[in-house]
Formats: structure tokens, C-alpha cells, sequence
């Protein structure tokens, strides 16, 4: 999905520093549970989170389970932040990260995700990051099928 670039989201984007991290990720490598309020919950992430939608609802049904999500579009990842701070209840497992899927092995250790999903040819790098043992989903097949020229990945797991 590629959307118009909207300048007044630099500045909006601001509002949700305190789940958004936009800059350096890869300084948190090995440490991502320590931005959650219950650290010692398993950590999924969700590769091309786009505006939020399945994350936030991932997050409020299950609350033992810190969820970060991943978007390479700063115009897309703020309407995924925006929707995860208007949850109502709130959530506090869910933090967002600017990035891209390709640079995974440098923002995670190995052992780090416990679970992951996302869809079309991030599937062989996120197998290298997620824990052995964990569940690699990719979640919309049509839109994996769709991006990925057919290629999607569900329920793989990974074993390195």
C-alpha cells in the first residue's frame, strides 16, 4: 500500500513517542521486553503492521503477550500508533517500530520473538529471529498472495 506523503504527520507523529520508535531500534537489541509493563510476557511481532488494525485487536484480547509491530511507512505506522493509544480499554503490550523487515537480524536478538507474523518474502528472514520452537503466522493470505505473487506462509515453525 503506498499512500500520498501527508507533511503534517512529522509533526503528529510526535504524540506517540512512547510506543513509536522511530529512530536507532537496533539499540534495543535483546532489551525490547523492558518497554513493557509485564517484561517476562512472550514478545510477538507482527511484520507490516500497516495502520494498526490486527495488532491493537491482538494486543486487547491477549494481554499476557507483549506485541510489537513493524511498518516501513512513517505514514502508515502513525495511523497504527493512533490507533492503538485511542484503545479503549488501553493497552499496554503493543510498541511500534519504523523499520524495515530486512534489518530484523540487527533490532532482535536471536530467541528474542517468541512469535511473529506478517506476509510475502519477509517469511525466510523472519524465520532466522523468531525462537526455536515459535510460531511464525502470516496472517492475510489474500494480501500475501497479492504482494508476495502468490507465496504466503501460515502456521510455519521455525526451527534454526
Amino acid at each position: 500500500m503506498r499512500l500520498r506523503r501527508k507533511p503534517w504527520i512529522d509533526e503528529a507523529i510526535k504524540d506517540y513517542t512512547d510506543i513509536l520508535y522511530m529512530e536507532e531500534p537496533t539499540r534495543l537489541k535483546g532489551k525490547w521486553n523492558t518497554l513493557f509493563p509485564e517484561p517476562e510476557n512472550p514478545i510477538h511481532v507482527e511484520f507490516g503492521t500497516g495502520k494498526g488494525r490486527f495488532i491493537s485487536r491482538m494486543a486487547s484480547v491477549h494481554p499476557d503477550i507483549n506485541y510489537i509491530g513493524m511498518e516501513v511507512q512513517e505514514g502508515v505506522i502513525y495511523y497504527a500508533a493512533k490507533k492503538t493509544a485511542e484503545m479503549d480499554p488501553p493497552v499496554a503490550n503493543v510498541r511500534l517500530i519504523l523499520g524495515d523487515v530486512k534489518h530484523i537480524q540487527d533490532i532482535f536478538a536471536r530467541g528474542e520473538v517468541s512469535g511473529s507474523g506478517g506476509y510475502g518474502n519477509s517469511c525466510d528472514v523472519v524465520q532466522r529471529t523468531v525462537t526455536v520452537g515459535g510460531e511464525l503466522e502470516f496472517t492475510d493470505g489474500d494480501q500475501a498472495s497479492h504482494f508476495a505473487g502468490g507465496r504466503a506462509c501460515s502456521f510455519v515453525h521455525a526451527g534454526f
